[in-house]
């Protein structure tokens, strides 16, 4: 048989028919086709072959994009584990590609019979698609708006880091403060933000000292009047 298939180079056809598939799913389905000699069988992959053939020629911009392989997802979460974000991204794409898919199949005006058949059975998960695209951006990231409290406390954020930026802002300008600082610069330390003041100022600069330089020359300090903010934001 294999030398058969070898002759009919049907490795070489399957090779140039995974390279045309739009997603390893697809691809993996190709890899595991073997011939069959069961005549009804192949009736109905002679149709099913007709059908799509038919379609894509009429239709070129099927709407095969954003499928991916979350079966190993859905295990896990079989399992009561918790998806990341773009485990649950992917889920959300491929939700979105079959509801559009097959709406597109069963609107086509033409009778394919098998192919609206097989659209038939695509199921569509609405308010689970909506509730993933609501929570999060294409790069994973929780939406301000996933939540109403959620907005709250990043808006609460926002003016929290903008109070402390004001404030050090004043401090590094300051000229009788700058006399202090090693450099007129703001950065963070244990999530706190500080200033770098020079080691023989600290007695003169009112804060919690979080980290010094490798010399000790320079000590970075969260100014007093910060520490509550921080404190807030934190």
């Amino acid at each position: 048989m294999q030398k058969t298939l070898k002759k009919l180079e049907l490795p070489s056809i399957l090779k140039m028919l995974a390279d045309l598939c739009t997603s390893s799913l697809g691809k993996e389905l190709v890899e595991k086709l073997k011939p069959n000699l069961d005549l009804d069988v192949l009736a109905v992959w002679q149709q099913e072959t007709t059908e799509a053939r038919e379609i894509w020629r009429l239709y070129p911009n099927v709407p095969l994009g954003g499928i991916r392989d979350i079966r190993q997802p859905l295990r896990r979460v079989e399992l009561g584990a918790s998806l990341e974000p773009t485990e649950l991204l992917a889920i959300g794409d491929t939700m979105r590609t079959g509801r559009r898919l097959r709406r597109f199949c069963l609107e086509m005006k033409q009778p394919y019979t098998r192919i609206k058949e097989i659209a038939a059975q695509i199921v569509t998960f609405l308010e689970l698609e909506a509730a993933i695209e609501k929570t999060f951006d294409q790069e994973g990231n929780v939406k301000d708006d996933a939540s109403a409290e959620l907005y709250q406390l990043r808006r609460k954020i926002i003016n929290i880091h903008d109070k402390i930026k004001t404030k050090l802002d004043n401090i590094i300008r300051s000229k009788t403060q700058q006399k202090y600082l090693q450099d007129n610069l703001i950065t963070i330390r244990d999530n706190r933000y500080v200033v770098p003041v020079k080691q023989e100022y600290r007695n003169y600069f009112p804060g919690i000292v979080h980290d010094q330089s490798s010399s000790g020359a320079t000590l970075f300090i969260e100014p007093s009047i910060v520490v509550e903010l921080n404190n807030e934001l934190r």
